[in-house]
């Protein structure tokens, strides 16, 4: 899933640049979500429930400006993709100093945006992570830390994701496993494989992923799953 954050706090820019996003998303497949901010203030607390693929910031703004705020992000160790607008660009030297993908004048330019976007999908595709037919929401990227867990279901297989979504496609599931790292992913049982970064407790041949599912775990590999937990 691609999630963008746009903050602005004039609504009308806020909301062309919401326009032209979810269009060419659209066009190109890709599950997406766009979020609108007035205010960092209000940016802030989102990314406390949500991590945003990409940051549309406008650099002047009352109180705290998008360039104040990305450079608190920067310093916090956020590596998130961040892309500047605004209608001056006296500030174009200082937003570079916090490493922005790009910077877009006011009113922003639908081509100029797309390049802007396809830079962004091009970064996410070297991190590392994997990208999923899904049955509903088309092709969608996702990092390996955002899949909670794995189950097969007849020829289906269910990406059960950290933000509460489910992913279905079709294929096979050994296959899709072992393109899975294994230093992280775990497969505890014929239908079920974890990533043990979000599994939170090991009881009676089940694991508790973070988000409180109870997964089962095949008695021939409970004794490596203790383990493996165990190593955490």
């Amino acid at each position: 899933m691609f999630y963008t954050a746009i903050c602005d706090d004039e609504l009308v820019y806020s909301e062309r640049a919401k326009v032209l996003l979810d269009k060419m998303l659209d066009e190109k497949g890709i599950a997406h979500r766009t979020d609108c901010f007035s205010s960092t203030e209000e940016l802030q607390a989102a990314m406390r429930r949500c991590d945003y693929s990409l940051l549309l910031l406008d650099i002047v703004m009352d109180k705290q400006t998008g360039l104040e705020f990305a450079s608190e992000l920067r310093r916090a160790g956020s590596r998130v993709n961040i892309v500047f607008m605004t209608s001056s660009a006296e500030f174009a030297l200082d937003a570079y100093e916090v490493y922005p993908l790009t910077y877009l004048t006011k009113p922003v330019d639908p081509i100029k945006l797309r390049r802007a976007v396809q830079m962004c999908l091009e970064r996410m595709e070297k991190q590392p992570g994997i990208v999923i037919n899904d049955r509903k929401h088309g092709q969608v990227m996702m990092e390996y830390d955002d899949i909670l867990y794995l189950e097969s279901q007849k020829h289906d297989i269910v990406v059960y994701a950290r933000d509460g979504q489910q992913y279905v496609f079709l294929g096979s599931f050994e296959a899709f496993c072992e393109k899975l790292p294994s230093d992280t992913f775990f497969r505890c049982h014929r239908s079920y494989s974890v990533n043990l970064r979000h599994t939170t407790r090991i009881n009676n041949r089940e694991y508790t992923m973070r988000n409180g599912d109870l997964v089962p775990i095949s008695r021939s590999q409970y004794k490596v799953a203790t383990e493996k937990f165990a190593g955490l």
